[in-house]
């Protein structure tokens, strides 16, 4: 592989690339069996009735019995004065209990929260509920809603069914989240508002994308013009790659991830390896803010070829609104350009391929050749029966010490082991998991979940593979791993 720093231009450097990034919830599904992280004027409680909750163990309530005012919780929520007896319809705001929270988000970011609302109240004592975000309220629902409705638990009568809240936000920066819950009319029957899950909408960690092969478009890949096999090429991402000479009609390439939520994603494009190649390829990512072009020397001899090569973080919405493409706009006749497979990283994982900085080996690993469904352009395995023990240890540079969701790609090969071992080192010591690898029965060509963990920053813990307890017939491998930080 060649590298050269200098192989990408930009454009338009200073649109797209990420702003304020996304903190987690502090205990968003109040898995601490409290309020940590939160700040309640008026009652609230943490519990742990299946009622009351979505996720994990633990579930929150506030209820109208708080006996803060109306006006003490529009000052705690940075509402405007009046603000509550305005959504109270006939009747005025009284009483009641409020919970907030500060948390960092990025422009296009969504929240999502799971409530449900529960009464012993009734008409025309209207009580209501509703969250807030940045000071301006939304009701989630009232008393005429939930009266006679039945099905309550916790002591009270009647209870909504759970429903998601949503909210997009439209700048980068602080913001603030609160919900509450008042009496309407009077101070003796209560209401509540239960809320769990409170939580960022994520896209999926990482989306992996590959030219088409035999005329056949995968799911979110697109082109224009003539873009025949590059049969004499090497180094290809998966099975081959294409190209297209510039002059008369536009060819552009496209990779268009289907992204399940917003976030600020590294976008990388695969080279293969082909000369003469345009030196000054135009590539275009529309983003949240925009569009950004580079130019990506393709060229064999001087710019990045059977590599990811990392064109910059960039805010994508939900959906397929974002895209790379690659085009021979502007270039001059008769230059080739190459497109192969495009890769889009969400900012805040870790993704670690065998054979990247971050992994290493001890003793006897091999390319496996004969093996399907790869993370990347290859795998490789050890076989056991060996006095010494072969193991492939992925290492992750964790930039904040908290819980991480780790994962691991298996790649689809039979014969191998059943119960492979798998170490994971973290903050608390070390667990040992045992995974199967056989392409028949066990995990392959997906993210298979080995648990969540807590690390420290830095480079401290890791996922060894090993074939340690294997007889001279099985065989082990290694591929992957993911780090995602998790609330």
């Amino acid at each position: 592989m060649h590298k050269n720093s200098t192989i990408v231009t930009a454009a338009l450097i200073s649109l797209g690339f990420a702003g304020v990034a996304n903190a987690q919830i502090d205990n968003g599904s109040f898995e601490s069996g409290d309020f940590a992280g939160w700040s309640l004027t008026g009652y609230g409680q943490v519990l742990t009735s299946s009622f009351a909750r979505t996720d994990g163990s633990y579930g929150a309530i506030i209820t109208t019995g708080g006996n803060t005012s109306d006006t003490s919780i529009e000052s705690f929520l940075g509402m405007s004065y009046n603000a509550l007896d305005n959504l109270a319809g006939p009747g005025n705001a009284t009483r009641g209990t409020a919970l907030k929270q500060s948390i960092n988000a990025s422009a296009g970011s969504v929240i999502e929260i799971d409530w449900r609302f529960v009464c012993n109240d009734y008409m025309p004592y209207n009580d209501f509920a509703g969250v807030v975000i940045d000071g301006i309220a939304t009701v989630l629902s009232r008393v005429q809603y939930c009266d006679g409705l039945g099905g309550g638990a916790l002591g009270f009568q009647d209870a909504t069914s759970f429903a998601t809240f949503s909210h997009t936000f439209t700048s980068s920066g602080a913001h603030t989240i609160g919900f509450f819950t008042v009496d309407v009319r009077d101070t003796v029957v209560d209401s509540g508002l239960i809320i769990d899950n409170v939580r960022f909408l994520l896209g999926q960690p990482e989306v992996i994308m590959d030219n088409h092969e035999h005329d056949v478009e995968p799911a979110g890949v697109s082109f224009t013009g003539d873009w025949p096999k590059a049969g004499t090429a090497s180094e290809h991402f998966g099975r081959d790659g294409r190209y297209a000479e510039s002059g008369g009609d536009r060819d552009s390439y496209r990779f268009t991830p289907d992204l399940t939520g917003p976030g600020n994603y590294r976008v990388m494009v695969w080279n293969n390896c082909f000369s003469p190649r345009a030196n000054n390829v135009p590539h275009t990512i529309v983003h949240s803010g925009g569009s950004t072009t580079l130019s990506v020397d393709q060229d064999c001899n001087t710019g990045s070829h059977g590599e990811w090569l990392e064109l910059g973080t960039f805010q994508f919405n939900a959906g397929t609104a974002g895209y790379l493409e690659i085009s021979d706009d502007g270039l001059a006749a008769g230059y080739h350009i190459g497109a192969d497979g495009a890769r889009f990283v969400r900012d805040d994982v870790i993704v670690l391929d065998n054979g990247e900085p971050g992994t290493s080996a001890d003793g006897e690993w091999f390319d496996a050749l004969s093996a399907t469904e790869n993370h990347g352009v290859n795998s490789v395995y050890a076989q056991g029966g060996d006095d010494i023990v072969d193991r492939y240890r992925f290492t992750p540079n964790i930039a904040s010490a908290g819980n991480y969701e780790v994962s691991v790609w298996n790649a689809c090969f039979s014969p191998r082991d059943s119960n492979v071992r798998h170490t994971i080192a973290h903050a608390g010591g070390s667990t040992t998991v045992y995974v199967d690898q056989d392409c028949s029965t066990g995990s392959h060509g997906e993210w298979n979940p080995l648990g969540t963990f807590s690390f420290d920053a830095g480079s401290s813990g890791f996922v060894e593979i090993s074939n340690a307890g294997q007889d001279e017939y099985s065989y082990v491998g290694a591929d992957a791993v993911l780090f995602v930080p998790v609330p």
